[in-house]
């Protein structure tokens, strides 16, 4: 059988014969699907009917128990494990169909007359009815038993604020949701304790005076003492009777407004009772009567009254310990007889340590008193606050005691040791603690203005009670509680008394889902979406979170969704890549980040208990990665390297060519130098060859011979000019002289002073031309220079019977003069290195024919 929840539905409007008759208005109906079929019940105005789906309207199923009803149904219920169809309807209760019976019947009681409005499944057992100002109800789906589960009424606990039930909820972690009207929403959380409220209801005689309890004593009987702010309240358990003593009403016997504080139970049947103003009372339980105490010391003298009494305790030699604002006593109830203990005043409370010794709290400290000697000791705490509120001391001999402002400290007398608890280094929710009860040494209960707080010694455990976790009142009072003769506690507050079990636990653990929220970059709020915003989801979405380096100044919140007990996660963060120890939890939620260097992080947030630190409720990560800026990023390196390298070849280039510089330097010196010693000898041969020349008569083939002797002693002289003028060149640059000049006629003056040369080395040398006549413009200088060391070199490394050829060529814009030669060549692979200082081709090396390589460069 395929069951689904409750639907609802709008149907439409129809008159067809066998379908369901509809108002026009459409009113929405409730169904109930309950098989594969497409099968509903379904309610209307008029009763329940079984139905199928066809298009847009239901057809109505003949089922004889349901076709003649007649009741108005406002809510379905299925329950599969039992086959069972629960109908609530508009006051006539609830109806229950059996669908393997095929039988409707209607329980008895309680709900006979009542309007339902919801059923919701609150076990496999069970089902929870929302009624219409009756509250809700708890029906057991075999038996059909029915009791009330929640309403108004505020003795047990928990109680809704409406009784008019509009729906409910039941989570998978249990959690019953109320929505009731006209207040809101009702969360009750089945997986805390429930207790008994205990209170005043405006008038009633009947019931608790005052909800202002100050003290609680149960007697021997069992009977329930309340002093209050108003009286003093008796309950008697047995038949539940309250009745009032010393009070304002005018039904009381003794009609006084009075403020009492403490209780104690001297003998069975009589109850010593003080207060503000009031002094000390004795009641008399039988007959409710109340008489005034009057003390006198030792000997005989009337002690002054307290009007201010703040402890009365029995102690285990029957005698009776008042404590107030003036006095400490001890009043022996066998002697009548009163003893003053005039160094302590300001009492707030007295804890018997053994039949020799009592402990006094006061406003002031601790203090110990020796009954017999009167001796007082104080004892110095190592706390802030000296007003004390509350003592107890455990039967291990440990004194607990509660303190203002200071929490709570621990006192081993045995070694004079203190353990100091407080909200910095626990779990408590406050440091005044105003009353402490216990059950043995394993478990404390203390009391605050903020709830109630369960103290496991041996664990060192502290486990709270508050609002949150469905405590009806939290402000309780000082020194007001007590445990019962049944093991429950009774803990007085300011709005009545609470009733709870001595074996309460309190759940350990508790879904809590962490949330990231209220993403900021430079302290506003940024959006998925928006212009610049590096999130493209929400930020409880990212995953990882890209930011530019402008923006590594970032927060983001930190929450968790936890309908438990909220105030108990804190909060510890950590950044992975950055700082690799976690924070201290605490409640600050907003985790920020101020100049978060380029990198990448992972941040790590933990949500922890309160009450225990060491409990991990969740754990989240974000991964973050800041990006460099371009002066940094790996282009930017690479750039910065380029740049380098750069750099370092220049420098290196400039260091080369200053060093190759330094050695033309002194290379040309050489020449100079060399040049000046040449030029001497030059001139010396010059002069006898032109006297020579001029005085005798040669033969013309003698005369030629000198004029080309002439010829390269000029031009020797002019190459030594240069040489002696090459530094000043060098420097200043070189100069050009540009003359014009017929080609044909230049190339063979310049040959014919080489043709010697050739007839020695038995070289053919012949020159050709492709024109007549060519004017063509260069430096004679620079031309004689270069022509002449090509053909030289030509000569010089052409064997005897080659050949050496000048070729001059005239072409459409140009023209060119050629070397050629039948010599040994340079090598092609070393041509590139012809310009080179001091290069000479390997070839010429081994032919043996000197040279300095300097020509052509």
């Amino acid at each position: 059988m395929d069951v689904q929840p409750q639907s609802y539905f709008f149907i439409r409007y129809t008159y067809r014969k066998n379908f369901l008759p509809l108002s026009a208005n459409n009113r929405r109906y409730p169904l109930c699907n309950r098989s594969r079929g497409g099968t509903f019940f379904t309610g209307t105005d008029q009763g329940i009917r079984y139905t199928a789906q066809e298009g847009d309207s239901l057809h109505v199923l003949p089922l004889k128990a349901l076709d003649q009803t007649d009741f108005q149904v406002n809510t379905l219920h299925y329950d599969p494990m039992s086959g069972r169809l629960f109908i609530g309807t508009l006051q006539q209760g609830v109806y229950i169909y059996d669908t393997r019976l095929h039988r409707l019947s209607q329980p008895s009681a309680p709900l006979t007359d009542a309007s339902i409005t919801s059923i919701h499944p609150l076990n496999r057992q069970e089902i929870l009815i929302g009624t219409d100002a009756a509250g809700v109800y708890k029906m057991n789906t075999e038996t059909f038993y029915t009791e009330i589960y929640m309403d108004t009424d505020p003795i047990l606990y928990p109680a809704i604020s409406g009784n008019s039930i509009s729906d409910m909820y039941v989570d998978p972690e249990d959690r019953v949701w109320i929505a009731n009207y006209p207040i809101g929403i009702t969360v009750r959380n089945n997986r805390y304790p429930s207790y008994k409220w205990i209170g005043h209801s405006g008038s009633n005689l009947s019931h608790l005076p005052n909800n202002q309890i100050n003290d609680i004593l149960q007697d021997s009987e069992g009977d329930l003492w309340f002093a209050t702010n108003n009286g003093i309240g008796l309950w008697r358990q047995q038949n539940g009777e309250w009745r009032s003593v010393l009070n304002m009403s005018g039904t009381s016997l003794h009609p006084h407004n009075h403020i009492f504080l403490s209780l104690s139970e001297s003998a069975p049947g009589t109850i010593w009772a003080g207060g503000y103003a009031p002094g000390i009372y004795q009641i008399d339980k039988k007959t409710l009567s109340a008489n005034y105490v009057s003390t006198f010391s030792q000997d005989g003298i009337q002690i002054v009254p307290d009007k201010y009494i703040r402890s009365i305790r029995k102690d285990s030699q029957g005698n009776i310990w008042v404590g107030g604002f003036s006095n400490l006593m001890r009043i022996r109830l066998s002697t009548e007889e009163t003893r003053l203990y005039p160094e302590v005043s300001s009492v707030t409370d007295i804890c018997e340590r053994d039949p020799d010794q009592m402990w006094i709290g006061t406003t002031e400290g601790l203090f110990l008193v020796h009954t017999a000697s009167g001796q007082t000791e104080k004892i110095n705490l190592p706390v802030e606050s000296t007003y004390i509120c509350s003592l107890y001391q455990a039967p291990n001999g440990l004194l607990y005691i509660g303190t203002n402002y200071s929490g709570l400290v621990v006192y081993n007398p045995g070694n004079n040791s203190f353990m100091n608890y407080h909200k910095d280094n626990s779990a408590l929710i406050s440091n005044n603690i105003y009353t402490i009860v216990a059950a043995g040494e394993e478990l404390v209960v203390l009391t605050t203005e903020n709830g109630i707080t369960l103290f496991r010694p041996r664990e060192e455990l502290f486990q709270n009670w508050t609002h949150e976790q469905g405590l009806l009142t939290i402000h309780f009072n000082e020194t007001s509680g007590t445990r019962l003769r049944n093991g429950n506690f009774m803990m007085g507050s300011s709005n009545g008394a609470v009733e709870f079990a001595g074996t309460i636990k309190l759940p350990e653990g508790y879904s809590s889902r962490m949330v990231f929220s209220d993403f900021k970059i430079f302290y506003e709020t940024v959006y998925p979406g928006e212009p610049g915003s590096p999130l493209k989801t929400d930020i409880n979405d990212t995953r990882e979170l890209y930011l530019n380096y402008g923006q590594n100044i970032f927060s983001l919140r930190v929450s968790s969704i936890n309908y438990d007990y909220p105030s108990d996660v804190l909060y510890s963060w950590k950044l992975e890549g950055f700082y690799d120890a976690w924070s201290r939890p605490e409640q600050e939620n907003t985790i920020r980040f101020t100049n978060l260097s380029p990198g990448k992080y992972v941040l790590h947030v933990r949500a922890v208990s309160n009450e225990n630190p060491r409990k991990i409720l969740e754990e989240r990560s974000l991964r973050i990665i800041i990006s460099h800026p371009f002066w940094v990023s790996i282009w930017a390196w690479m750039l910065y390297l380029g740049i380098i390298t750069l750099i370092l070849l220049t420098a290196s280039t400039i260091y080369l060519l200053r060093r190759k510089r330094k050695s033309s330097e002194e290379k040309i010196r050489f020449f100079i130098n060399t040049a000046h010693d040449i030029r001497t000898p030059l001139s010396l041969i010059k002069a006898p060859l032109e006297e020579l020349r001029e005085q005798e008569k040669l033969s013309p083939s003698g005369t030629g011979n000198i004029n080309t002797a002439l010829r390269n002693v000029n031009a020797l002289l002019r190459l030594t000019t240069n040489l002696i003028n090459f530094e000043k060149a060098d420097t200043s640059g070189t100069e050009l002289y540009i003359s014009e000049y017929e080609l044909n006629t230049y190339l063979n003056e310049l040959l014919e002073t080489l043709r010697s040369y050739a007839d020695v080395k038995h070289i053919r040398f012949t020159y050709e031309s492709n024109f007549h006549y060519l004017t063509v413009w260069f430096d004679k200088e620079k031309m004689d220079s270069i022509l002449k060391n090509l053909i030289s070199n030509a000569m010089k490394y052409t064997p005897e019977n080659g050949n050496v050829a000048v070729v001059a060529t005239q072409e459409e814009h140009t023209w060119s003069v050629e070397v050629r030669d039948t010599g040994i060549g340079i090598p092609s692979e070393e041509q590139k290195k012809l310009f080179k200082s001091h290069f000479r081709g390997s070839n010429a090396i081994n032919s043996k024919v000197t040279g300095s390589g300097i020509g052509l460069f």
